[in-house]
């Protein structure tokens, strides 16, 4: 069982620009022997490969990583096919734009991968030349440990009592080594991983002069020669590595196999300096040898399987072997990795009831919140908890690590479609339709039936059954919709490009919906000033919508999620309609932008699959938040309360300046000295209405409302009634509401 893809990991910290950290070797460890080969290939001279060689107690170790410098004026990246060809390169210049290459590797590291990028650099003679970086990594899958072979491991109380283990025999002394014996011409023959280059030329005369320069570099055979002072190969600068994978060049890993979940243990050190990496704990050998593909070892007889979700991001990868039934390995690694820990062990394969399918991270809350099997349950696994001594921490049962099983109302769909040769289930296998880089956009996966079975062959005859117009049928000679991927004898012409593409499919639960298809709009609404000028402002309304109801339950995925926005300008009497295209998720974020210029703003989440925004079907409410349009001018109108708020907190504070609030700030906030609308400019006027707004402020506080909620009809009472500026909103607008001047002054 494989304990972790490092496809995934190189994956994540690339495009996290996160420096993999550098593990120190502890003082009662021995560090393998890892070596960089540089081999010209004897007898298929079109080919120089690059390996990584791990000897000594590697079983000990994890993973091993080693960022490389090569010249791409000599070798260039290519496949391993029989007439191979370069890579192209053209759009790879950083670590972030790197190209996978395709990889050989010994059969019992489970992954094997090379990253590489081209970039021009600029040496310090202001000469401009193309470099190549090159990382090159492995990994180990582990062992775990017994009682027997271990005292250290944790005995199983329930297990059955092992028998008498005959003691080990004493190992017979390793004989001295005969100093007249021929060498080995090729000691290294043990890669565990291993990418292909080519010489540079179009022509055998250019191969040749290529293949020259690197031979010119060290002398054949010999394996000690100086790679510190060889440009075809040497340990990628720390400025390179710094941001690599493998950072000072070079890292490798203690592992704890003991750990549940095969955790590492990252606790001891390897390197320090970049120094130690190029002089002590890694060496590069130049030479001719064997290629490592006559070793048996083809890529024709491996590939990757790679597993996507419903909204294609990458879930995991999982190294199988080509014509080999990886169905149990592929059901025990995305049982482990990718179901939650509560539903691993369930045996109701075929159930769709919640409780058997769903560790979310919400509703926190609603109907019949006791019960796990119901909406707002027990069954809640948010991303953060509050520990015993009060803080909050990761949730380490979070829904997020667990995806297959944190889509509210949804069922993987892998269920009881397989057996293994003992006629155990293996339910987590089943639940993956075949998708190409292609297809993968435009296949949607979120089931509307149940239809999704596995294809047959009932006749023998090496096609798939169908009915009698041609759709493909299960074994009970129904319809399937979505045919169920079988990994019991994945053949290369299954593959693209060296790699199987499978999509994880949901089919619904019993809940589903619930009798209402709505999505909930999250608030409350946030708004900020994008851009501010004296004639025109743009401000920046956010909010989420949510794959849930009202009600508490999951409703049915959207295919394409956009937000009509309804605008409609001031002195306007009919809006218009923008759309606001969104990110699909379970949580769906929306900026809406409007300018000073909208009066109203109306908002509503549609489905415009195959449809616009005007047709596209209603997924959520008609101004979800509120239930009404966003009010941008006016009394009510945000604009004022995200103006207001600069001004009160100033007031609040006692940062005014003594002589007031400036004429500018009044205007602003569309405040009257007389009712008859009258601007508040004189010095001494506006000494006097700061004086009140800053005697309204503490009078709303003492009268328990919080000041930043005070409304353009208190601040307008305040600055009319200075010697007892504070009443409540609904005083204040009946009061204002009295006089035309002042309205029609906040409302134009």
């Amino acid at each position: 069982m494989i304990k972790r893809i490092i496809a995934i990991s190189m994956a994540i910290i690339l495009a996290a620009g996160i420096m993999l950290p550098v593990v120190y070797a502890d003082s009662g460890t021995a560090a393998p022997q890892v070596t960089v080969v540089g081999k010209r290939i004897i007898g298929d001279d079109k080919y120089f490969e690059i390996s990584l060689e791990v000897d000594g107690d590697y079983e000990d170790y994890s993973s091993v990583g080693v960022v490389l410098q090569y010249d791409p004026s000599l070798i260039v990246p290519t496949t391993w096919d029989d007439e191979a060809v370069p890579v192209d390169m053209s759009q790879s210049t950083s670590w972030a734009t790197r190209r996978a290459l395709p990889t050989l590797g010994k059969d019992t590291w489970t992954t094997h991968t090379a990253l590489t990028y081209i970039t021009e650099e600029t040496d310090s003679g202001g000469n401009k030349k193309n470099v190549g970086y090159l990382y090159l990594g492995a990994e180990y899958p582990g062992k775990l440990p017994n009682s027997a072979s271990d005292p250290n491991a944790t005995p199983d109380p329930n297990a059955t009592a092992s028998p008498t283990v005959a003691p080990t025999p004493t190992a017979e002394p390793t004989p001295t080594p005969d100093p007249n014996a021929t060498p080995d011409p090729d000691p290294y023959v043990n890669p565990v991983v291993v990418a292909r280059f080519m010489y540079v030329g179009a022509d055998e005369t250019a191969q040749k002069a290529s293949k020259d320069s690197i031979t010119n570099q060290w002398t054949a055979g010999n394996w000690d020669a100086d790679w510190t002072k060889n440009k075809i190969l040497t340990i990628a600068p720390d400025k390179i590595s710094d941001a690599s994978p493998a950072q000072f060049g070079f890292a490798y890993y203690n592992a704890d196999f003991t750990m549940k979940g095969f955790q590492f243990d990252y606790t001891t050190t390897v390197l320090e300096t970049a120094e130690q990496a190029q002089t002590t704990d890694i060496q590069i050998v130049l030479g001719e040898g064997k290629s490592a593909k006559a070793g048996g070892l083809s890529l024709n007889d491996i590939y990757v399987t790679l597993f996507y979700d419903w909204d294609d991001s990458l879930l995991g990868t999982f190294t199988c072997g080509v014509g080999v039934d990886s169905s149990a390995d592929i059901n025990e690694y995305v049982k482990t990795k990718l179901i939650h820990p509560d539903l691993q062990s369930n045996t109701n394969y075929s159930s769709t009831a919640r409780v058997d399918n769903y560790r979310g991270e919400y509703p926190s809350a609603g109907p019949n919140s006791t019960d796990p099997t119901l909406p707002g349950g027990a069954g809640s696994y948010p991303e953060t908890i509050v520990d015993t001594n009060g803080d909050t921490i990761p949730n380490p049962n979070r829904a997020s690590l667990y995806p297959l099983t944190n889509k509210l109302e949804y069922c993987f769909a892998g269920r009881d479609f397989n057996t293994d040769d003992g006629g155990n289930a293996l339910p987590y296998v089943g639940g993956w339709t075949k998708v190409t880089p292609e297809t993968m956009e435009d296949t949607w996966t979120a089931l509307s039936t149940e239809n999704f079975a596995q294809t047959v062959d009932a006749d023998g005859d090496g096609i798939a059954d169908t009915d009698a117009d041609g759709d493909l049928i299960d074994a009970d000679g129904n319809k399937i919709d979505m045919v169920s991927y079988n990994f019991a004898d994945v053949q290369a012409s299954d593959l693209d490009g060296g790699a199987l593409y499978v999509k994880a499919v949901y089919t619904p639960g019993d809940m589903l919906g619930n009798g209402d298809s709505a999505y909930v709009a999250i608030g409350p609404l946030k708004i900020a000033v994008l851009v501010s000028g004296s004639s025109s402002s743009t401000y920046s309304i956010s909010f989420d919508y949510r794959r849930i109801n009202k009600f508490g339950y999951g409703v049915s995925k959207m295919k394409k999620p956009s937000v009509r926005m309804d605008l409609t300008q001031v002195g306007a009497s009919a809006s218009t309609s923008i759309e606001v295209l969104l990110q699909n998720g379970e949580v769906i974020p929306v900026a809406l932008t409007p300018t000073n210029a909208v009066k109203t703003l109306g908002y509503q989440l549609v489905e415009t699959n195959n449809s616009n925004v005007i047709n596209g079907t209603s997924r959520s409410l008609l101004n979800g938040v509120d239930n009404a349009p966003i009010q941008l001018q006016g009394a009510d109108g945000l604009i004022f309360s995200f103006t207001a708020q600069e001004y009160l907190k100033q007031a609040y504070d006692g940062t005014v300046a003594a002589s007031g609030f400036t004429a500018a700030v009044f205007k602003a906030l569309k405040l009257s000295q007389t009712t008859a609308g009258a601007a508040i400019s004189a010095a001494a006027k506006r000494k006097t209405c700061t004086n009140a707004i800053k005697k309204l402020v503490r009078d709303a506080e003492a009268a328990g409302q919080n000041y930043l909620t005070l409304s353009w009809y208190q601040l307008q009472y305040a600055v009319l009634n200075t010697s007892a500026p504070y009443v409540s909103n609904e005083v204040a607008k009946a009061y204002c509401e009295q006089y035309p001047a002042l309205m029609a002054k906040i409302n134009g």
